[in-house]
């Protein structure tokens, strides 16, 4: 949890403190226009530059810098309600949702003085396409019903709670009772749908947030109270599919049940084309999370005892993960809350709303909305670097903004760039992060699963200019990765899951054992008798370059010579007969011997290995007759040989009938020992 200082206090009295230190990260207070110091209920950005807000008796400002200056538009807004409602009202707004950098709609409801002095309201929806310098009343259209005093009457739809936009066409906007409003062509033409899950007449629904995926799809949140016992609300959540019949709501199963608390705002963010989740917030610190499956969990927090759970009023994620609430409590338990002045709060979760941790924002007052944007930035990276603002408002034109500028890969540097196998190399990142790079970054990782070593944390390893800081480890290279060059993918990651990639290779040389060829002399052996068997074994080494010591050495070269021998090892290896090979360096080939006892033409594996754990196998043709085919000793295989070949019998097995018939008609010298 970073920690929440105003930038004059800590560089006052922490002169030492480097530049890039008074720029650690945190919520910091932006200057509303003088002329505003009432409440503000509402606030939107489209991007990190164009934003506006909204509040108590019409006030509404504008920004198209981040917030850096704000401008006062109310005397735009208040004209043309004046122009468009003829009589005197009081504005009072509390939503405001922009689309793009012109087109924003703002909502609340509008109150006309009565004899009674209570007034009665009336919902307004105000839209600007040009960033608050004009604007024009969309709801209700006064165009269209020129005598008022029965709309000032009508039920208890008196003010609108949130506007939801999917794009600039596309909105919806909620309140008080079970009506809602759907526009379908920018606001031009509101239409009236409704929320039919209540029928009790004195059981009063309101409306205080919506969301929704697309236009079928959808989700409310707010409370129902009974108008008798109006200290005795219940939160409730509302959803509507696109398989619902008829467009039918259904109420949501919450965990808190009938006891859940008034729930004031709710988020959606798709997962997967066919699945979401949900997020919504509310008094006395609930926080409920729908799971993809459509589970809700509530999530508990710490929270000193001393202090009132907070009331939650706001919620807004700049992407699916990350997020923020913002509301208010007490720092005391007393009977009149007022006894106790309420200071304002914010949430923020980086993993969708599993996990809720405080930002310190020790300011006295409520905030009321929040509103988060994520902008994208260059990066050498496929991925684009991603930027994330947050700005939240309340009490007395209070205006906190929040940045966090995502970390940069400086640079990437492989120590040597090319390593031999079985060795190891120092993997270097140079990482900043505008924000600070020493506090601010929160790991930095190399996939180095192209070589097989998986995924490694890098440490900490000093400053290496005024910025940049430099992180390093270790990598050792297994003994069996491949030749050639292999991808070095490198993330940095900061305390808000924000996320810059780049990548580097490093070379591998390496080198593996072959078996070139295999053969035994003779290879027409007479059973009993002897047979050598020769292999032919090299180390293939394609590239050495720099790497001269080549530790790679052939470690052992055996053949199988079982089937020579008559060994029936009925499925079990461990009674094989394997005889190593001995290397001839006069000759440059590893030989055995073995005896040649069953007759028939086999075939003999031989296996290489070597130092690193590469293996070759290959194969030694051997045929073990009963006798030479030369029966009558004249040097020579003929058809005399031929008939006493089959007299003999040696025929009938037939794998010496191929052998005798590559010797027939040819001179066969062979010894009298034979």
């Amino acid at each position: 949890m970073k920690r929440f200082l105003s930038l004059s206090i800590l560089c006052s009295l922490f002169m030492v403190l480097s530049a890039s230190q008074c720029l650690s990260k945190g919520w910091e207070r932006q200057a509303a226009p003088e002329t505003v110091r009432n409440d503000l209920h509402a606030v939107s950005f489209a991007n990190s530059l164009h934003g506006m807000a909204c509040g108590e008796r019409g006030a509404v400002i504008v920004t198209e810098d981040g917030g850096n200056t704000w401008d006062d538009v109310t005397d735009n807004l208040l004209k043309a309600a004046h122009e468009y409602i003829p009589f005197p009202v009081t504005l009072e707004l509390y939503s405001i949702k922009l689309t793009d950098h012109q087109n924003c709609w703002c909502a609340g409801k509008a109150v006309a003085a009565t004899m009674d002095m209570e007034g009665r309201s009336f919902p307004v929806i105000f839209h600007t396409s040009d960033m608050g310098q004009s604007w024009t009343l969309q709801y209700p259209a006064f165009d269209i019903l020129p005598d008022n005093t029965d709309f000032l009457l009508t039920g208890s739809y008196n003010q609108i709670n949130d506007l939801f936009f999917l794009d600039s066409l596309q909105g919806w906007a909620v309140g008080w009772g079970s009506k809602y409003l759907v526009t379908e062509d920018g606001g031009f033409s509101w239409e009236p749908d409704y929320l039919d899950l209540i029928t009790i007449p004195e059981v009063r629904i309101v409306m205080n947030a919506s969301a929704w995926l697309d236009p079928d799809s959808g989700m409310v949140a707010g409370f129902t109270d009974d108008m008798n016992c109006p200290e005795l609300s219940h939160g409730f959540v509302a959803s509507r599919t696109a398989s619902s019949v008829d467009g039918s709501w259904r109420m949501e199963k919450l965990p808190a049940g009938a006891s859940t608390p008034v729930l004031n705002d709710i988020a959606i963010n798709r997962e997967t084309d066919k699945t979401f989740h949900a997020v919504t917030v509310g008094d006395s610190g609930t926080i409920l999370r729908r799971n993809s499956e459509g589970k809700w969990h509530s999530y508990t927090f710490p929270w000193p005892l001393a202090f009132t759970l907070p009331d939650f009023r706001a919620l807004s994620f700049s992407d699916t993960e990350r997020g923020w609430a913002a509301g208010y409590f007490r720092k005391g338990i007393t009977v009149d809350p007022e006894d106790s002045p309420p200071y304002m709060t914010i949430f923020k979760t980086l993993d969708a709303g599993n996990e809720w941790q405080s930002e310190p924002v020790d300011i006295i007052g409520m905030l009321n909305d929040i509103s988060a944007v994520d902008t994208k930035m260059d990066s050498c990276a496929e991925e684009p670097r991603i930027a994330t603002d947050a700005w939240a408002v309340g009490t007395r034109g209070t205006i906190l903004h929040y940045h966090n500028s995502p970390p940069l890969i400086c640079s990437l540097n492989p120590r040597p760039s090319m390593v031999y196998a079985g060795e190891s190399f120092i993997m270097q990142a140079r990482v900043d992060d505008w924000d600070n790079p020493f506090e601010d970054i929160a790991e930095v990782t190399v996939d180095a699963s192209s070589i097989g070593a998986g995924i490694i944390n890098m440490e900490f390893a000093g400053a290496m200019d005024r910025r940049c800081i430099l992180y390093e480890a270790e990598i050792q290279v297994p003994a069996l990765a491949s030749y050639g060059s292999h991808p070095l993918p490198v993330t940095v990651k900061d305390r808000d899951n924000a996320t810059d990639t780049s990548e580097t290779s490093i070379f591998v040389v390496t080198s593996w054992v072959d078996i070139l060829d295999a053969w035994a002399e003779p290879q027409i052996v007479p059973a009993g008798k002897e047979v050598h068997l020769f292999s032919h074994v090299v180390l293939i080494a394609p590239k050495d370059n720099d790497i001269t010591d080549i530790k790679n050495r052939i470690e052992s070269v055996e053949v199988n010579v079982s089937d020579l021998l008559g060994i029936d090892c009925g499925g079990d290896a461990d009674c094989e007969a394997w005889v190593p090979m001995e290397y001839d360096p006069e000759s440059g080939f590893y030989t055995a011997v073995s005896q040649a006892n069953i007759p028939g033409c086999h075939s003999l594996p031989v296996v290489a290995k070597d130092t690193l754990g590469h293996t070759d196998s290959h194969w030694i043709s051997v045929c073990v007759a009963k006798t030479v085919f030369d029966y009558d000793r004249d040097h020579d295989v003929d058809g005399l040989d031929l008939l006493q070949f089959i007299k003999s019998g040696d025929f009938e097995r037939p794998g010496n009938i191929k052998p005798f018939a590559s010797q027939f008609g040819n001179c066969m010298p062979v010894p009298e020992s034979l």
